[in-house]
């Protein structure tokens, strides 16, 4: 199991707001924002208006402000690193290559990726001082078909025809009618849909 650290160190710079861009997080009011969006509207002689739309780091609510031509922003660079799942409790628990453990807000995650966290996942994670703030998960994964159903909507090419079939991990999701049981299925985790056989 091997961590690879991006970021070695947690940075806070002053950056012009006319240079902030999407997916740049910056610090403001004392908390964490991601930059969902970015845009700038002229004001004549007044210069420009920037309209940043904000998502929290810590709580996921989403805010807009707006800021002078002239304003400052403090941007901060987080330190990332590569963990692996370990387990789900009332948060999620994730371990690096020294077995060091983690805890992880479970809200962080949508609660329909649940079902599919398994130890060979590796999940990308920001830090901000010692404090989770962000994670990624792999946007695929596989699953073991325990039971498919019959075909729910023939068209007349087998190709297209889909059946519900029941996952080893208890979800349900619609397959291609040539799927059966005890294959392994590739997921699409951002959707919860089939991609593939394995």
């Amino acid at each position: 199991m091997q961590i690879k650290i991006f970021r070695q160190f947690t940075r806070q710079l002053k950056t012009e707001i006319s240079k902030i861009k999407k997916g740049n997080i910056i610090k403001h009011n004392d908390r964490l924002y991601l930059v969902m969006a970015a845009q700038a509207r002229s004001q004549g002689r007044g210069g420009a208006i920037h309209k940043l739309d904000l998502k929290d780091l810590n709580s996921s609510s989403k805010i807009t402000e707006r800021f002078n031509a002239n304003a400052n922003l403090e941007t901060v660079e987080l330190e990332q690193k590569r963990l692996n799942y370990l387990y789900t409790d009332e948060q999620i628990i994730l371990v690096d290559e020294d077995y060091k453990e983690y805890q992880v807000p479970i809200d962080l995650l949508d609660a329909k990726v649940l079902p599919f966290l398994n130890s060979e996942m590796e999940f990308k994670v920001d830090f901000h001082e010692d404090k989770v703030v962000g994670l990624k998960i792999p946007d695929k994964t596989v699953a073991k078909v325990v039971s498919s159903g019959v075909v729910k909507n023939s068209t007349g090419e087998s190709s297209k025809a889909q059946k519900m079939a029941e996952l080893e991990n208890g979800v349900k999701i619609s397959v291609p009618e040539f799927v059966k049981d005890g294959d392994e299925i590739v997921i699409d985790l951002n959707e919860i849909s089939y991609l593939s056989r394995k």
